[in-house]
């Protein structure tokens, strides 16, 4: 307990004062600049910040070089002493690293006590992420009592971080993150990429160019500007072949200084060109040159005549920017409609505005409408490209799997769903050993966010206990989710174990007709199972004719009542090979 208390103390006062040993920031300003390219010289640098007289610099050098050294027994040492001078980060670092029990816990606490202890001091020290996975753990109920207010204060805590940060554009901020079970490796796609456009080249597509560097720079991480002089040349070659649409692209690069000196004249012209493309993609550029003043005199009416054309072609970013504007104006009303069309087009920002407007005018009780609004909270608390995730698809990739596993395990504890779904999939595939009991807790928590393989999972898990009627609840709700290009990994086991689990009468009674029904559902999403269905069918009509015929045998012998074979079950009988017949003839 004495750890908590000079914890608790150093939180305190690390809100309450402030060095201002002016040598130790520049030194530190000098450290983060060099952390990327040259670590070694970084370190040095924070090992000589945390030797001088400053305690709040202190505190973030331990962390610093607690990261550039880490995983290691040194970089968690170094959390420690960053986390008990009050250091919110390096507190919410150790809360991750003690969710996972890649830590041990304080004396006489659970691994998750110890996580939301820790999370808890961190959150009050400011840290908007531990506000995330306190939310999370409260949603669900995970080390913490189940509560939708709960986690509607925490999210929306780390959600207004995220819309503040959203206010200043960065390359990549909103790239989201991949499931490893649809993702192939960058550098094979990198390869591809330039085998499509050198064909494209060949061909003069234009068209194709713009869709591979469109791709390219999907792929490009935020951090890196590696690929920039590919995808401007690959823009620059499929406007010269006629695609339009790249001209909006290329406005975006001089804006934004991606790859190139920002040059708002040269962006503007290139958004003039592309304004005629469907989609208002150049439309809203020319909007945010007019709104912000750039290269153009500042004009509100201008900006909002183009964002209202984009926003009218589903540009989303448009219908942000057109709701701010009208907003601004006091047109409240009809400013809500557009950041709820923004909402409901992915856009993160106006997903926030429109949480806030459902939670200050909802008429409905406030248990209904804490369920609608926490949802979009945690939507735009995750919405942000996620560094650690970012860490293990680059280690997954650079075949580092382990140093992978540990990066999404850390996530997951934040409530990434992609983040539990990977860990998963690196366990299942073999990269990763891992405890039965910590794998069927990740496979829990992602079920429980919705995600259809790990409901497949669990619903594998339930039956496997013998938790029969559970496990058929679990499988007849998993055929009902929403079809997506990964629909078949779990849709045709769903319908197959269904269909099992009726044909042997586990979790229900037993019915050939349920079960030939959810087979053939089932051959719908993976057709090499068909032959062996029909075979089962055939088999079912084949035992019943031979026990029919059994019978009735015995029956002309005199051993067999011939009540057996009343009218009535012959009826029914009849009934199920008509039902058998149609079905094989719909295979």
């Amino acid at each position: 307990m004495l750890r908590v208390a000079c914890l608790c103390l150093a939180t305190t006062a690390a809100i309450l004062t402030i060095d201002t040993s002016s040598d130790a920031w520049v030194l530190l300003e000098k450290a983060h600049a060099l952390r990327i390219s040259h670590s070694k010289s970084a370190s040095e640098l924070y090992a000589k910040v945390v030797a001088m007289d400053n305690s709040k610099a202190s505190c973030e050098a331990y962390y610093a070089l607690g990261e550039l050294q880490f995983p290691s027994i040194e970089a968690v040492d170094m959390f420690y002493e960053s986390a008990k001078c009050g250091y919110a980060q390096a507190q919410h670092k150790i809360a991750l690293l003690s969710g996972i029990e890649y830590i041990p816990p304080i004396p006489s606490t659970s691994p998750v006590a110890n996580a939301v202890l820790y999370d808890q001091f961190s959150q009050f020290g400011g840290d908007s992420k531990a506000s995330q996975t306190l939310g999370y753990r409260a949603l669900y109920g995970i080390g913490t009592p189940k509560s939708c207010p709960v986690a509607l204060k925490f999210y929306k805590e780390r959600a207004a971080e995220v819309f503040k940060q959203g206010k200043q554009p960065k390359a990549g901020q909103w790239r989201k993150s991949i499931f490893l079970a649809d993702q192939s490796d960058p550098d094979t796609e990198f390869y591809k990429l330039i085998y499509v456009s050198t064909f494209a080249l060949g061909e003069k597509n234009g068209k194709t160019l713009f869709q591979a560097a469109k791709r390219l720079l999907q792929l490009t991480s935020p951090s890196s500007e590696d690929n920039y002089d590919t995808i401007h040349q690959w823009l620059n070659l499929a406007l010269d072949n006629g695609e339009l649409g790249a001209a909006a692209y290329l406005g975006h690069m001089y804006t934004y200084g991606w790859g190139c000196n920002v040059n708002y004249t040269k962006a503007m012209a290139f958004y003039k060109l592309s304004v005629g493309v469907p989609g208002g993609e150049g439309l809203n550029g020319i909007g945010l040159l007019h709104l912000h003043g750039r290269g153009v005199p500042h004009n509100v009416d201008e900006a909002l005549k183009y964002f209202d054309k984009a926003a009218l072609q589903g540009h989303a970013d448009a219908m942000y920017n057109v709701a701010l504007i009208l907003s601004a104006r006091g047109q409240h009303s009809l400013a809500s409609r557009y950041y709820e069309a923004s909402s409901k087009s992915g856009h993160a920002m106006g997903m926030f505005k429109f949480a806030e407007i459902i939670e200050r005018t909802s008429v409905n009780p406030y248990p209904h409408t804490c369920a609608i609004v926490i949802k979009l909270y945690k939507q735009v608390s995750e919405a942000l490209a996620h560094p650690g995730i970012a860490l293990a698809d680059k280690a997954y990739h650079q075949g580092d799997y382990a140093l992978s596993y540990l990066h999404y395990r850390m996530a997951a504890e934040e409530g990434y769903l992609v983040a539990q779904a990977n860990a998963i999939w690196l366990i299942d595939q073999g990269y990763v050993t891992e405890k039965a009991t910590t794998r069927l807790q990740l496979i829990k928590r992602a079920a429980m966010q919705g995600n259809g393989y790990a409901k497949l999972l669990w619903a594998d898990a339930l039956f496997a206990e013998g938790k029969h009627k559970q496990a058929l609840s679990e499988y007849v709700a998993l055929t009902s989710l929403k079809l997506s290009k990964t629909s078949s990994l779990y849709l045709a086991p769903a319908f197959c174990s269904v269909g099992y689990m009726y044909e042997y009468g586990l979790g229900s009674p037993p019915s050939r007709s349920m079960a030939l029904d959810y087979y053939s559902k089932c051959i719908e999403y993976e057709h090499r199972i068909s032959i062996p269905i029909e075979v089962f069918a055939w088999k079912w009509i084949i035992q019943d004719y031979f026990s029919t015929l059994f019978c009735e045998m015995i029956m002309l012998l005199g051993l067999c009542n011939l009540k057996l074979l009343s009218q009535t079950s012959r009826e029914k009988e009849n009934i199920t090979y008509v039902t058998m017949a149609n079905h094989l003839n719909k295979l």
